[in-house]
């Protein structure tokens, strides 16, 4: 990846200054109107850069951001004016009323149900949380390079955020972060915009509480003269507003959307004053979507049934670690005794653009992929592919789900990785 394109990933959420105002954990009695904010909270007021409050969503460094691995969450980074016809989706800002609890925009945002995400040391906004996760990882980061190892992860699986006094009213069903999930889809490719030739409002989402709206919206692309689409379902996040310099997710993004007048819609952005400093470029993101993340593991060339070609099996140690996560990914009520890092590995990588099957799969596993299966998927480059790597296998009923879930796959027209390279094919290769 190049460092123009890091950068690039590096500020779907970040930006400068304006401090927002307080807000009321609760709404005074009989005051909620749908102009105020979908959910009541006191974000982070402390200056978590020189650039400003952790709201202004700043990012310096890429250590900045912390790797984290689970969900839901919700993606607002396209999020910003209105749409320009009935055919694209409505991912709106709208600025709510400026009053005494302060300023905000209620951001329609997409939700991604499971996988790779970000977030911003510096806009943190359950300042509880922030403080934690400052303390354990550095105020830049660069103590948690391991994926899950900051404490913001933990609380956002486990939909902790904001659960401290005073709540939140009323209590959020996601967070809102950043991830690659879209990005391999042509419309939702990630771009630059820099506004910063005069300052202006705009909305600092990250770590905002979201609540759904019961709606989806259909997200196609065009393949090969077939079009595809997918739903996914649409959250509402709470995300303060801030006035400053800014950066635009998108290529050839309006910066100003005010028309002449108080804005009525903003972006949700994000500022890195360092833009078009250097920066080393990462590698591959285990499980992630698209260019940025690493491969599957590669077939030996000719076999039929397909056949793994597998590296050199780490230490004993290492899958001895890897191993016991898998066979502790069942969840502790659940009636069956399937291994839910098996089934998610199974779909998680070949069926992202179907969330339904993603859930099915993965949903359960509360703190995302747990530390060794991480880091070994990190060190070999490799996705979905841990346990083939250090030999684990799983137990019939995690086997059965695994046969069912590719079954699901064929019939969606998606190549299971068992088609792909001969592996998690549920005992059993092929059809």
């Amino acid at each position: 990846m190049t460092n123009h394109r890091l950068w690039h990933l590096t500020l779907g959420m970040m930006v400068v200054l304006a401090t927002p105002g307080t807000i009321q954990a609760k709404p005074p009695s009989g005051t909620v109107q749908a102009e105020e904010p979908v959910v009541w909270y006191s974000p982070n007021e402390q200056s978590t850069t020189p650039y400003g409050v952790a709201a202004a969503d700043i990012v310096i460094t890429p250590a900045n951001f912390l790797p984290c691995y689970g969900g839901p969450i919700s993606l607002c980074y396209y999020s910003g004016p209105e749409p320009n016809g009935k055919s694209q989706p409505d991912l709106s800002c709208d600025v709510t009323l400026d009053t005494s609890n302060g300023s905000f925009a209620n951001c329609r945002c997409v939700v991604i149900p499971y996988g790779p995400y970000w977030v911003d040391i510096h806009a943190i906004l359950d300042e509880t949380v922030y403080e934690e996760t400052v303390a354990a990882c550095g105020e830049s980061g660069h103590r948690c390079r391991a994926t899950n190892s900051a404490p913001v992860c933990d609380k956002i699986n486990k939909n902790e955020l904001f659960a401290g006094d005073p709540p939140v009213y009323p209590t959020p069903d996601t967070i809102s972060a950043f991830s690659l999930a879209l990005n391999p889809i042509p419309d939702y490719a990630i771009g630059q915009t820099n506004c910063t030739d005069q300052e202006a409002l705009y909305a600092g989402c990250m770590t905002a509480p979201c609540v759904s709206t019961g709606e989806s919206i259909e997200i196609c692309e065009n393949s090969k003269g077939n079009k595809k689409c997918i739903s996914r379902p649409i959250s509402e996040c709470a995300c303060p507003t801030v006035t400053g310099f800014f950066q635009v997710g998108q290529d050839k993004a309006k910066c100003d959307l005010s028309k002449g007048r108080p804005p009525e819609n903003v972006w949700s952005a994000a500022y890195n004053p360092t833009q078009g400093s250097t920066a080393p470029s990462p590698p591959c993101i285990p499980d992630a979507p698209g260019e940025s993340g690493c491969p599957l593991l590669a077939r030996v060339p000719g076999t039929d049934p397909p056949e793994p070609i597998i590296p050199a099996e780490p230490s004993v140690e290492v899958c001895a670690a890897v191993c016991k996560e898998y066979r502790d990914s069942v969840p502790n009520d659940a009636e069956k005794r399937v291994e839910l890092g098996y089934t998610c590995d199974a779909t998680l990588c070949t069926a992202n653009g179907d969330p339904d099957l993603v859930t099915q799969a993965c949903s359960g596993l509360l703190n995302g992929r747990t530390s060794a299966i991480l880091l070994l998927e990190t060190e070999m480059g490799c996705s979905c592919c841990a346990s083939q790597i250090c030999g684990c296998e799983p137990n019939d009923e995690t086997n059965d789900e695994i046969r069912l879930l590719n079954v699901q796959q064929r019939q969606r027209l998606i190549t299971p990785q068992c088609d792909l390279n001969g592996t998690l094919c549920g005992g059993e290769l092929g059809q």
